[in-house]
């Protein structure tokens, strides 16, 4: 489906937006409502599944707001199988992939009034050797919480959430005090309240979120000067920079994934005293279509910052960094009235102090960290309250679907 421009700011105007879209085909809103089994939340790629005849389908394709209509080849393997569950329940912060990993989860998630300091999110080292598997990463989480709580069964009770993806980390439902207990733990990074909440469903399991793909984290120094990414054809290539075969030389804590990702970065990153409100980071909406290559999204920046600072070169030079991979964003040396300026920008998502702006290396370019494209999967991985997978290492992983 094509986006008009539109901003929903419920799972029910969305919900509703779809159904207003199917009803004209299918005779009513009542109709509609029974007909659709499936919703997409992401603002870029809109869109619902809908049990409906081949004619119907092609009317549907004449709509205004559609695109373009697909057959459902997975239609049978959703309808058997009773644990999948919509994602709307996550709107409407999800589409601009607020469930891609904890930190993000923590910033662009909306808080609940009712949020009584009984969930928090833990964000866990990860081991010298690393992770193989997920599961490696469940019982990791386990034994953390065990720690404090007396038992891995009560752990088991008290899991919402885990990410087996860097950061690694999960959500528990647990009081203030036993919070703290868990910070004074090796193991732990960070502990941070979970004020939304709203991927709790005991009922369906734990939600694990994790990558369909192996992931490969490059940084490297570039200009972000077009000319310099591009050929002179006006392709993609290499660019123009030094490889940053290991970014330690940036922080001890770099080991686990403090550049890995914008908000990382944020939490990890040790405080630079010369900081004088000069340095930001910005995090970005991904567009429409995303990006298609990494030139792509610097550039997307570049337009951006250039909004609040008067023009594309004057943004050039305040740039020291990309994220230009999920979340998306920049490190921008500006003063705090132009930061204030930039909230303010439809496509900015949430601006953060940079207090330790330790990746900004001006003489050898913009750092640009990217990585391979990956399809996100979320899934309810294990049920607490099944006796067959009561425990993780009975659980069969070729049986697991994606919601």
């Amino acid at each position: 489906m094509g986006n008009p421009g539109l901003q929903f700011d419920s799972g029910e105007a969305l919900m509703n937006y779809y159904i207003k879209t199917l009803a004209p085909v299918v005779g009513s809103d009542e109709e509609a409502k029974k007909k659709i089994y499936l919703v997409s939340c992401e603002l870029g790629a809109l869109g619902f599944g809908v049990k409906i005849d081949w004619k119907t389908s092609l009317k549907l394709g004449g709509m205004p707001d559609v695109e373009i209509v697909l057959e459902d080849y997975y239609s049978d393997d959703r309808t058997n199988y009773p644990g999948a569950q919509s994602t709307t329940a996550f709107v409407p912060s999800n589409w601009n992939h607020r469930l891609f990993n904890i930190f993000s989860y923590y910033y662009l998630s909306e808080g609940k009034m009712e949020h009584n300091s009984d969930h928090w999110l833990i964000n866990i080292n990860q081991p010298d050797d690393g992770f193989a598997t997920r599961e490696q990463v469940f019982d990791c989480c386990i034994e953390t919480l065990a720690k404090v709580v007396g038992s891995e069964e009560k752990a088991k009770e008290k899991l919402y959430m885990v990410w087996c993806i860097p950061p690694f980390g999960f959500g528990a439902e647990i009081d203030e005090d036993t919070s703290i207990k868990l910070e004074g733990l090796p193991n732990v990074l960070k502990v941070l309240p979970d004020k939304a909440f709203d991927v709790k469903n005991k009922g369906a399991g734990v939600l694990a979120v994790y990558p369909s793909l192996d992931m490969n984290f490059g940084a490297t120094f570039s200009s972000c000067c077009p000319p310099e990414v591009y050929d002179s054809d006006g392709n993609i290539g290499e660019p123009v920079g030094v490889n940053v075969l290991s970014a330690s030389q940036f922080t001890q804590i770099n080991r686990n994934h403090r550049l890995e990702d914008i908000f990382s970065y944020h939490i990890h990153s040790e405080w630079n005293s010369e900081w004088r409100d000069d340095h930001w980071l910005v995090v970005i909406r991904k567009p429409d279509g995303g990006f298609a290559d990494v030139g792509k999204s610097v550039h997307f920046c570049i337009q951006i910052l250039a909004e609040v600072v008067g023009s594309e070169s004057k943004a050039k030079e305040k740039i020291y960094a990309v994220w230009s991979k999920i979340p998306f964003g920049f490190g921008v040396e500006i003063n705090e009235e132009t930061a204030e300026k930039l909230k303010a920008l439809q496509n900015v998502l949430i601006v953060l102090p940079d207090h330790s702006f330790s990746v900004k290396n001006k003489d050898r370019g913009v750092l640009v960290i990217s990585s391979v494209d990956f399809a996100l999967e979320i899934r309810y991985i294990y049920m607490m309250d099944s006796p067959h997978d009561s425990e993780l290492e009975d659980f069969d992983m070729s049986d697991m679907e994606s919601i």
